[in-house]
């Protein structure tokens, strides 16, 4: 049984005992927001491990049926590339630009407008750079209006196979020079910057790669928990200092 049908089942049991018991009282007991509590019951949203274990410590479970609730949460995790929108290069290529991807989040911070200005305002980029922007994501269907706000359409977006490397390497350099401009201008209480220098096998590569996939999406998941008020971006490298040697 995953963690979603046991947060369902136990929602349930409480409506039983008492009719007049809503999602958001229910919420207000698993300490995370409405908005959250309603996506992961509906399947579209997924605990990390440390989520699950506040969750499971709050209901009071333990022994068997806390771990099931913690392997259940690990399970769906695990599922969770399939869940991502993997766009074609075409795609890619037109939203590659960081403040497209900034945009998409922005759609989940509270009392996000459609507004070039406010958007322009948030993100510190230009009204004009922002209005086309949103523009290019409502053309391409990832984003679509609610009223006086926006939300992002599908499941969360990853570069595809086919996506052009130039594109990607535009990418991670625009979010590199933010990173250095974060470094120079922010204190240190808004950001987190660290490094580690280490001898290694590079043939531990592969699993290196899946292990930051893997923390990234934590960190995304619960940061994302609670009210989302701004917008952070997370960058993990892994990169050769030395020269490989001869024989590799």
């Amino acid at each position: 049984m995953s963690a979603q049908e046991m947060l369902v089942r136990e929602y349930h049991a409480r409506r039983e005992r008492n009719g007049s018991y809503s999602q958001r009282a229910f919420a207000r007991a698993l300490g995370v927001s409405p908005a959250t509590l309603s996506q992961v019951m509906a399947g579209k949203r997924r605990l990390g491990p440390s989520a699950a274990r506040v969750i499971a410590e709050r209901l009071g479970w333990s022994g068997r049926r806390k771990e099931r609730f913690l392997v259940g949460a690990v399970v769906a995790r695990g599922e969770e590339e399939t869940e991502r929108t993997r766009l074609d290069a075409a795609r890619f290529q037109a939203i590659a630009d960081w403040h497209h991807f900034a945009i998409l989040s922005l759609a989940e911070v509270k009392g996000a407008r459609a507004d070039a200005a406010w958007i322009a305002w948030r993100l510190g980029i230009s009204e004009s750079t922002a209005r086309a922007a949103l523009e290019r994501l409502l053309t391409l269907g990832l984003v679509e209006l609610r009223g006086k706000s926006f939300v992002q359409t599908g499941c969360p977006l990853t570069a595809g196979d086919g996506a052009a490397d130039e594109a990607i390497r535009k990418h991670h350099r625009q979010l590199l020079r933010k990173a250095e401009d974060a470094l120079d201008h922010l204190p240190v209480a808004a950001r987190d910057f660290g490094a580690i220098t280490f001898a290694a096998d590079p043939a531990k590569l592969d699993e290196v790669r899946a292990l930051a996939r893997q923390f990234r999406r934590e960190v995304a998941l619960l940061m994302g928990e609670g009210r989302p008020r701004a917008v952070m971006a997370l960058t993990v490298h892994v990169f050769p200092l030395s020269q490989p040697l001869e024989e590799e």
